[in-house]
């Protein structure tokens, strides 16, 4: 007795209705979220080279009186970052900080020293404080005694250089610890609270300077590093790359296994 056997009642191997609708729903998320990141990068990268343009602008601009206590809740990174301002007034050597720094002269330290600005060129009446970065200093002359010649209890001097903001908490930034004169961050408020100074406002910022009356031939000012790091762009690649790949894999799942697996009855009858 012979039987006849449809092919086509044959169940085709492949997989159940529930494993491709999942992995339909997974292919249509990851291209949603893949391409949003894309999208999200592409604005960053136009966020990136606006404030490159801003900072430049500011960089070479004309150096402007820096901003005064009336004006420092106004203060942003994004609004204030990089400004060539102007100070005069009087340093306090005596109060400094030296917070440590590897630069392209080697490990050494940045000379923190407060300012105290006056109100206006013919004034000698102190408005506030601002910290001055004077610049890199070698690590041989951390210790005041170990450098050539005295600084006085107050320098009269002026100061040109780029507004500044602390660090704040990094992964890769030690904590400073002022009780051991150990520093490792700029943080203005820290400077202050362990140094001696007289009762006036402290400026929210501090500034690097650029150009100084009263630099020693010991210390090295201008080394500021402006550099933005400006990856968007391959990552915007990345994420775009990664979306048309699963489009990819979505429209074979859709279509093309579908169509594969029709075939497969009539090629086993044919063979």
């Amino acid at each position: 007795m012979s039987v006849t056997i449809d092919p086509s009642s044959i169940p085709a191997p492949g997989r159940s209705k529930f494993k491709r609708r999942a992995l339909l729903g997974f292919f249509l998320l990851n291209i949603f979220l893949f391409s949003s990141l894309g999208i999200w990068q592409v604005q960053r990268l136009g966020w990136k080279l606006d404030l490159i343009e801003r900072v430049n602008a500011r960089i070479h601009a004309e150096p402007a009186d820096a901003p005064g206590p009336t004006q420092w809740s106004q203060l942003t990174r994004e609004n204030a970052e990089y400004r060539r301002v102007l100070l005069q007034g009087e340093l306090l050597p005596g109060q400094e900080v030296a917070v440590y720094t590897n630069t392209e002269l080697g490990p050494g330290y940045w000379l923190f020293a407060p300012l105290l600005v006056r109100q206006a060129a013919d004034s000698d009446a102190p408005q506030a404080i601002v910290w001055v970065n004077r610049g890199y200093l070698p690590m041989p002359l951390r210790d005041p005694a170990s450098r050539p010649g005295a600084e006085p209890a107050r320098l009269p001097a002026t100061v040109t250089g780029l507004l500044r903001f602390g660090d704040g908490k990094h992964l890769f930034l030690r904590d400073n610890v002022p009780q051991e004169n150990r520093w490792y961050r700029r943080d203005v408020k820290e400077f202050s609270a362990a140094r001696t100074l007289p009762q006036l406002p402290v400026a929210p910022y501090f500034v690097d300077a650029q150009a100084s009356s009263v630099t020693p031939s010991w210390l090295t000012p201008g080394l500021t590093q402006v550099n933005f790091r400006n990856n968007h762009l391959s990552y915007a690649i990345t994420w775009f790359v990664l979306a048309a790949l699963n489009v990819a894999a979505f429209i074979y799942l859709l279509w093309f296994e579908p169509r594969q697996r029709r075939q497969r009855p009539q090629s086993q009858e044919d063979a």
